[in-house]
C-alpha cells in the first residue's frame, strides 16, 4: 500500500511468507503508522484447487474470534507486527485481501 493512500477500518489485507497469504480485516486505526487487525476465515471457492500454486478465489468472511495484531509502519514504509524487528521476513499487506498457498512445502 502506497504510504499517502488512507488506511479505514474494514479494510482488508493479508500478511504471509513464502507463497503463503493468509486474510485480514483492519478493525481499528489508531495513528496512520499505527492499526489493529484480526485474523479473518476464508472459503475457497475455486475449483480443482487442491494443489494449485498462488491465490486462490475465496469467499472472505471476519472473524470476530480471529487473532488480533497490533500493526506499526516503519522509517521504510513496511507494516510489521509491534515489537518485531523492521526487517522481518513476512510480509503485510493493506489494501487487498487474498488467500495462497505454496503447495511444494
Amino acid at each position: 500500500m502506497n504510504k499517502t493512500q488512507t488506511i479505514k477500518e474494514g479494510m482488508g489485507g493479508f500478511h504471509g511468507f513464502n507463497g503463503d497469504r493468509y486474510p485480514f480485516t483492519v478493525i481499528e486505526v489508531i495513528s496512520d503508522n499505527k492499526i489493529i487487525i484480526q485474523e479473518d476465515d476464508y472459503k475457497v471457492t475455486e475449483k480443482d484447487s487442491a494443489f494449485k500454486e498462488g491465490p486462490l478465489q475465496c469467499n472472505f468472511y471476519r472473524n470476530p474470534q480471529g487473532h488480533i495484531t497490533v500493526l506499526t509502519r516503519r522509517k521504510n514504509g513496511r507494516w510489521v507486527p509491534k515489537g518485531m524487528p523492521m526487517k522481518t521476513g513476512w510480509a503485510w499487506v493493506i489494501g487487498e485481501r487474498a488467500y495462497s498457498r505454496n503447495p511444494h512445502f
